[in-house]
């Protein structure tokens, strides 16, 4: 340890100058060999610990392999089978939403046709051209969103895209 470099240190921090055969240097040196006792016991206390770690992990791998690999598939299937019905259910609550979502943009659809209709002079043809627009951005939204669910499902049951 450079004690010159830890008494320049100490004096530029408090100001007390301290020389190399002081008592605190004496009081640093007991800490320190304090420390380094404390230390080995410690990795001596660390490798006990992962002797036991070892054994332990010996015993539960050999009681897993003792139950079998039929007890392992279960539980996956049993966690397909959950993850399948969960999936239903959100493409179900997602299906209703894009229905209200669908009678949501029509009815507001219609609203702005209504209100685009400037008056009966107008003529028939921006009626439909309107009504047309409004029918092909709906049928484009809902094919999107089908489309995107498919897509999704394919995903989470690991299936390829596109078969």
């Amino acid at each position: 340890m450079e004690w010159s470099r830890l008494s320049a240190a100490v004096y530029k921090k408090t100001g007390t100058v301290i020389s190399p055969d002081d008592p605190a240097f004496a009081i640093v040196e007991l800490n320190r060999l304090v420390v380094e006792e404390a230390i080995g016991r410690l990795l001596e206390q660390l490798e006990t610990l992962l002797g036991k770690i070892d054994v332990g992990a010996k015993v539960i791998a050999a009681e897993v392999a003792s139950k079998g690999v039929g007890h392992v598939a279960e539980k996956l299937r049993e966690a397909r089978q959950t993850i399948k019905c969960d999936v239903e259910e959100a493409q179900r609550r997602l299906t209703e939403k894009t229905e209200n979502v669908g009678e949501c943009v029509a009815r507001q659809v219609a609203a702005a046709i209504r209100t685009a209709q400037p008056s009966p002079r107008a003529g028939p043809v921006r009626r439909r051209w309107l009504l047309a627009c409004a029918a092909a951005s709906l049928l484009s939204f809902t094919a999107g969103f089908a489309a995107g669910e498919l897509v999704t499902t394919d995903y989470y049951f690991g299936r390829p895209h596109g078969r």
